[in-house]
């Protein structure tokens, strides 16, 4: 038995078929535009477009980031709309540890997180240098 459909009948099932594409790629473009606020080390950018990670959001603005900068959530996680993205710059320091310097890189924002992170107390700051008693450390912004 030869099944001949008409012409009507393959004209239709294209065209069924065509608005059936047509709308599954249209919903997709429509969901994947969306709308983020950016901030960087404190001053909020609102990003629009078509965007699925954070990457692109970055991309998008064209913000750049280094491997010691802080990113969150991280370059690969997908983003929604309305979402925040987080970047802090790192910049580099060398902390002197009993007389041996080290570069080291940090997002802390003032004097006191950076102590805390490189784990020291009791420092007294000269006009460029960071003095930390015997044991401690010692640390000097390098821009």
């Amino acid at each position: 038995m030869n099944f001949h459909p008409s012409r009507k009948a393959v004209i239709a099932s294209a065209a069924v078929a065509a608005l059936a594409v047509t709308g599954i790629a249209g919903t997709s473009v429509a969901t994947s535009f969306r709308d983020v606020t950016l901030e960087v080390d404190g001053v909020s950018i609102p990003v629009s477009g078509f965007m699925g990670k954070v990457s692109d959001v970055l991309s998008t603005a064209g913000v750049e980031v280094s491997p010691h900068d802080l990113v969150a959530p991280s370059l690969q996680e997908g983003v929604t709309n309305g979402q925040t993205v987080v970047v802090r710059r790192a910049q580099r320091y060398l902390v002197d540890i009993n007389g041996v310097s080290t570069p080291t890189w940090s997002t802390a924002t003032d004097i006191n997180n950076l102590m805390s992170q490189v784990g020291t107390t009791g420092a007294v700051i000269g006009s460029s240098t960071l003095y930390i008693p015997a044991k401690s450390s010692t640390a000097t912004s390098v821009s």
